[in-house]
């Protein structure tokens, strides 16, 4: 959050009294977990290892898609930036004129393709990469200036002043050292893999080294170190979608990990982790069922044509015209032309505008699909529908 959020003045500020928290350094730090938790972090890392294979081949590919942008409207959730998957598509597919909030999204979807890239190479993480994500969280918002910049002013969570804050972070003095140490514990491999992203992620909302994007940034952590560590090796469960459903259990577990309730916060994190996997292996599911139905009405097409290898596309791209189709299923434009005409005639596809005039299709189902498994987290975790912003911008 800013150093002078909500408008306060030098007024404001003058003789309030407050106390930083530095955490304790995680680097070279020794864990012991009670054996309830080891139990759980297991369930919970071979809950994530077996839905690597819910799909296979192009199939997973397209999951994975899916997943991610899931993953990235989650996380933006939680810091109050709600917008529909319909909306959202839209914005990927025309993103010039672009609402503010959907170009917020968009970057997080940046971001966590960032942390992926990272994940899955074989070297030593470097503070230089935890920036280079904040870059692509905040380059094309209207916080521009802050992309990538480590804060070097007090800042706080909560309250219009810092004498009322919730929580007050670590001197700026302090985060380099901090964000260092963070870096030699996430290239550990002696740690269970699940609690390595749940303390990582809640070390990096701790130290709070930027402006804003803190919280996007830190659960971009899990995507790397669920890669890195070979746990998630496709894609990374929507563990976000699940956190916005229980924001105000959330808060309270990060606030237990500073109280040195290490074991509580991992333990939510671990179920968070494991419903979120358990939701996707349904959902693969689902999906499956959902093509091989669109196959049939279409008219059973030719697996190698235009048609057949649209509704293969389709799950990770409902929303496309004749020009973007043309390049999916690497077929001339007149031949996506036909595709798109045979999905539609089967109701599969409708017409759509995107930005002022530019006409596409979109596939409503996979909309309702997703809007769905949102929904089946929700309620998994006793939630409501996730429609409306967190009580408590972690930033």
């Amino acid at each position: 959050m800013p150093g002078n959020p909500d408008g306060a003045t030098k007024a404001d500020r003058i003789g309030a009294r407050y106390k930083a928290f530095v955490p304790d350094p995680v680097g070279t730090s020794q864990f012991s977990f009670s054996s309830d938790l080891a139990d759980a972090l297991v369930r919970a890392e071979t809950a994530v290892r077996e839905v690597q294979t819910s799909f296979a081949g192009e199939g997973l590919d397209q999951l994975a898609r899916q997943l991610l942008r899931a993953e990235s409207v989650g996380s933006s959730r939680i810091e109050g930036l709600v917008l529909s998957q319909k909306r959202i598509f839209k914005a990927m597919f025309e993103p010039e004129g672009a609402d503010p909030t959907a170009v917020s999204i968009l970057g997080n979807i940046r971001a966590m393709e960032r942390a992926i890239a990272i994940g899955s190479e074989r070297r030593a993480i470097k503070v230089a990469d935890l920036v280079g994500m904040h870059k692509e969280l905040l380059g094309a918002t209207k916080d521009a200036w802050a992309a990538g910049v480590v804060r070097t002013e007090q800042n706080w969570v909560g309250g219009s002043r810092i004498g009322l804050a919730d929580f007050v972070p670590p001197p700026p003095n302090e985060v380099p050292g901090l964000l260092q140490d963070l870096c030699v514990f996430i290239n550990r491999d002696d740690i269970p893999a699940v609690a390595q992203a749940a303390i990582a992620h809640a070390q990096y909302e701790t130290i709070h080294p930027h402006v804003d994007g803190n919280g996007r940034v830190g659960r971009c952590l899990i995507h790397i170190i669920l890669r890195r560590r070979g746990v998630a090796t496709h894609f990374v469960p929507p563990i976000s979608l699940v956190l916005a459903t229980i924001s105000d259990r959330y808060i309270a577990g990060l606030t237990e990990y500073r109280r040195g309730l290490q074991d509580e916060w991992c333990q939510l994190f671990s179920s968070s982790t494991a419903s979120a996997a358990a939701a996707v292996a349904k959902f693969a599911v689902q999906m499956a069922a959902a093509q091989a139905t669109w196959f049939e009405r279409a008219g059973r097409p030719r697996r190698h044509s235009a048609a057949a290898r649209l509704i293969t596309v389709l799950p990770s791209n409902p929303v496309l015209d004749v020009r973007s189709a043309a390049g999916l299923v690497e077929a001339s434009e007149e031949a996506a032309r036909l595709g798109i005409g045979t999905l539609e005639r089967a109701g599969i596809v409708r017409q759509t505008t995107v930005g002022r005039y530019r006409r596409a299709w979109a596939a409503e189902e996979v909309f309702a699909m997703m809007d769905g498994f949102e929904w089946s987290l929700a309620t998994s975790f006793g939630g409501s529908k996730p429609v409306r912003p967190a009580p408590q911008r972690l930033c």
